[in-house]
């Protein structure tokens, strides 16, 4: 469904437990979920950029440009034994340690990172890192805080990380887009879009549902063409893999010993030891 009216998108039990939404729609910072919970830039600049549709100045740059609370008095996920948090991100070049999402008092210097960058290709949350290459395009983030008190991270419904994570008791704590919380110099050179928050987690469907939700989005189940998919240069404990693709893609890999079982595609995505990001008809060569 395309933008242009409140909660594009949004039907069904999706819209339960809404408690926050930002398409973004014509630039605008307001909360379309309806229960006025408006983003706020903290330096009153606003970059705008196309969004994961394609259209321009429908989703929110955040490098060099300011970074966000909502208007609450309180943090909106204070005392929540659960609260699930989607957005999709378009992560460009690595710059220095930048911040995604945090908690701050604003003013008192006092916080929390959530997700930050902690080096090229490495995305923390909650301080556990995993891989993820940059500059690949849009992808879907789904942080889930359960009542387990557990951290959650879903890319692309792929979970790649778990760690413990409290709920949040500090009233003085604010909800923070794009910033570390002790640094306003480290801005994520990003693209954020169709920011959702919930007071709830979202079931495996719903998930699916925001996933391939988009005024452009088609599901593509033709598998792409390899040009090159070869190894060379291989040691007793190195190689190195070549891949030209047909298309921009994601390729998983996964070192295994020699006549063990391979991992099924749905096991390799779910975990592998790396990805690399192809660009069409390019040869990639990852040394592992």
């Amino acid at each position: 469904m395309a933008k242009g009216t409140p909660n594009a998108g949004i039907n069904g039990t999706l819209a339960n437990g809404l408690i926050g939404h930002w398409g973004f729609i014509d630039g605008s910072l307001n909360d379309e979920s309806g229960n006025g919970r408006h983003l706020v830039s903290q330096t009153g600049t606003k970059t705008l950029a196309t969004d994961k549709d394609g259209q321009i100045g429908q989703a929110l740059n955040l490098y060099n440009s300011s970074y966000y609370k909502t208007n609450d008095a309180l943090n909106p996920l204070n005392n929540l034994n659960e609260w699930t948090f989607a957005v999709w991100i378009n992560i460009k070049n690595y710059i220095s340690y930048e911040g995604y999402i945090a908690f701050q008092s604003i003013g008192s210097g006092n916080g929390y990172n959530i997700v930050y960058k902690d080096g090229i290709n490495i995305l923390a949350v909650n301080a556990v890192t995993f891989p993820l290459s940059e500059n690949v395009g849009w992808r879907l983030f789904i942080f889930e805080k359960n009542s387990s008190n557990q951290l959650i991270t879903y890319v692309d419904n792929i979970q790649k990380s778990n760690s413990s994570f409290n709920n949040v008791t500090s009233s003085s704590n604010d909800f923070i887009i794009g910033k570390r919380y002790s640094s306003s110099s480290r801005p994520p050179n990003a693209d954020f879009d169709e920011m959702r928050l919930y007071n709830r987690n979202l079931t495996t469907a719903e998930k699916n549902e925001l996933l391939t939700m988009g005024v452009n989005y088609q599901a593509d189940i033709t598998p792409p063409t390899f040009n090159t998919i070869n190894t060379s240069n291989i040691t007793s404990n190195s190689l190195d893999l070549n891949i030209n693709c047909s298309e921009n893609a994601t390729a998983y890999y996964q070192l295994y010993d020699r006549g063990a079982t391979a991992p099924t595609s749905a096991g390799l995505k779910a975990a592998h030891d790396g990805e690399i990001a192809l660009t069409a008809n390019n040869l990639i060569t990852k040394s592992i």
